[in-house]
């Protein structure tokens, strides 16, 4: 382990510049002493005043490791800097992007869905509407193709310290996913939102979850007083 405790500003670099080499030789393997390592890179940076030099040389470390087909630990970075504080809204949104493409490109459903969420996520805080919108069709169709094979995907995840959900938690999140769009389609397109709520609607009642039943029966009673003017 690359010990950086207390380092300069230039030793600091210098050091990161060494792991990044090593990286993209593709000489640690250990997901684990990687994100260890990186968090202690941005705790010492933070320390110092630079994590936007942490933020700028993560970045092109990931695009760096991406473009070398070592996606399993690009997709690690970019979601961790999709996390830091102090960046742009729009860095923000360029490094969820980068961490959805990964994981697209890596074909593992359960790990797509969550950057589909991070993603989502961060158009929320940023206010955008439609792309929010967008990206809960992302992922009601992404929940639809983990329930579709469940065996299959939990099979095909490559996760480093997390188990697979139950296949009725992901169907719980299907028919919550569908209500969301209902909402954000209230106004713009009633006929759609009441679609989407009408098939998420058995699903609460199959797992008895009254709560949000009636909350989807609330939605849905606006989408009928929209269609009746």
């Amino acid at each position: 382990m690359i010990k950086i405790i207390n380092s300069s500003p230039e030793v600091l670099n210098s050091k990161f510049n060494q792991f990044s080499r090593m990286m993209i030789r593709g000489q640690h393997r250990d997901s684990t002493y990687v994100i260890s390592q990186m968090k202690q890179y941005e705790k010492q940076y933070k320390k110092i005043g630079m994590l936007d030099v942490f933020c700028d040389q993560t970045s092109k470390l990931a695009d760096a490791l991406h473009h070398r087909g070592l996606d399993d630990f690009a997709g690690i970075l970019y979601s961790n800097l999709v996390k830091l504080p102090n960046i742009s809204p729009k860095q923000r949104e360029i490094f969820a992007q980068r961490a959805l493409e990964v994981a697209q490109n890596q074909g593992d459903l359960l790990h797509t869905l969550a950057r589909i969420v991070d993603l989502k996520k961060v158009y929320q805080t940023n206010g955008r509407r439609r792309q929010v919108i967008d990206t809960l069709f992302l992922e009601e169709k992404q929940l639809m193709a983990i329930i579709k094979d469940f065996e299959k995907t939990k099979k095909s995840y490559r996760t480093y310290n997390r188990g697979v959900s139950s296949l009725e938690t992901y169907q719980l999140r299907l028919a919550m996913a569908r209500v969301d769009i209902a909402k954000g389609l209230l106004n713009s397109n009633p006929e759609a939102a009441e679609r989407k709520i009408l098939l998420a609607m058995p699903t609460f009642e199959d797992f008895g979850k009254e709560k949000e039943l009636n909350f989807a029966q609330n939605i849905l009673n606006q989408i009928y007083q929209k269609l009746s003017r």
